[in-house]
């Protein structure tokens, strides 16, 4: 009979002792019990913990990582065009993701802001995927078409 985290042995209630053994002394009874049987070769097998202590192998506060961003600004005309966004391995080629601003005349532009690396990117003009006619590099695509190469900061 369980009560207030405390044991009651029935076998004694009736002599009127009613000895009460909280959790913590009922698992060091156990421990000790089970450190005896192990003492003499039987029972349970505890492995003893290293007391030595390993010193710790990285810092406590990790240095920050700082990425330089780079404003790249991505300019395209084209008079008949009704929308064009930019497609690339910055955004995971998704053209929803950047639209280019009309400025009028047929004029598009927009600005983004770009860590150091190589990437490949298309402008998606109504629908439609083109090469960059600005970029100064391209490179063939799977679908058979070109892609525009855009080196930005150190990989310039």
């Amino acid at each position: 009979m369980l009560m207030e985290n405390a044991l009651r042995i029935p076998s004694l209630e009736g002599q009127g002792r009613l000895p009460r053994l909280t959790e913590k002394r009922m698992k060091l009874k156990v421990f000790r019990n089970n450190h005896a049987r192990n003492a003499k070769g039987g029972g349970l097998k505890l492995k003893s913990a290293s007391t030595e202590s390993t010193p710790p192998t990285a810092d406590p506060k990790p240095k920050a990582i700082r990425i330089r961003i780079h404003r790249v600004r991505f300019e395209f005309a084209d008079s008949t065009a009704g929308q064009v966004c930019i497609a690339g391995t910055f955004n995971g080629w998704r053209p929803e993701a950047a639209h280019m601003i009309p400025l009028g005349n047929g004029c598009w532009q927009k600005d983004l802001g770009l860590p150091s690396n190589t990437y490949e990117y298309c402008l998606v003009v109504d629908g439609e995927w083109r090469a960059d006619p600005l970029a100064k590099e391209t490179v063939p695509n799977p679908f058979g078409g070109m892609n525009s190469v855009l080196k930005v900061g150190q990989c310039a």
